[in-house]
């Protein structure tokens, strides 16, 4: 169960062993924001991803990913090897978001009898999806409760309601969803 098969069971959670691409450096460790845990460069790289509050690399985290990449120093960014590194690096990105996504379903499924109202969420550039915060979750409900066709957020941008696509104040454009409770 060694290698890049082992991994993947390692990162959906069954008993593989071995990292993926056969490295043995460096066991799991977990996010510092939700406690997923997964190969050190994987986690450093997707921790802020999801959390609304931390969506920029600190440089040490993108020294991290850079060299889990192979990038470091920019040479030989065009090898088989580096393809197949960045391949790898993808698909564990993509298995984690999984896992956090999964995990974030159980939390608002725990949630479910709260009855604070829909849950918003954000789609971030990365393509995490982040919680909105709660003054931004209760304009956005009560402007649909009112039946407006858009809502403003403070320090945000405008929220077309009929689309769910934020617009920001630098002109970029965000897909938000809702959870109905």
């Amino acid at each position: 169960g060694g290698g890049l098969m082992g991994g993947l069971k390692r990162i959906l959670g069954g008993s593989g062993s071995g990292n993926l691409g056969g490295s043995t450096e460096g066991a799991d460790v977990e996010c510092r924001h939700c406690g997923i845990a997964g190969p050190p460069g994987v986690i450093k790289a997707i921790g802020p991803h999801h959390e609304s509050e931390c969506e920029r690399f600190c440089e040490s985290d993108k020294q991290l990913v850079d060299a889990l990449l192979g990038v470091e120093g920019g040479g030989g960014g065009g090898s088989r090897i580096n393809q197949l590194k960045m391949q790898q690096v993808k698909l564990q990105v993509q298995l984690l978001q999984a896992r956090l996504d999964k995990k974030n379903q159980e939390r608002w499924d725990s949630n479910r009898g709260r009855g604070d109202g829909p849950q918003w969420q954000i789609k971030s550039v990365r393509g995490a999806w982040c919680d909105l915060l709660e003054d931004q979750r209760a304009a956005i409900n009560s402007a649909v409760a009112a039946g407006n066709k858009s809502v403003h957020l403070s320090g945000v941008g405008v929220v077309d309601l009929r689309s769910n696509v934020l617009t920001a104040g630098t002109g970029e454009t965000f897909y938000i969803r809702t959870f109905l409770f």
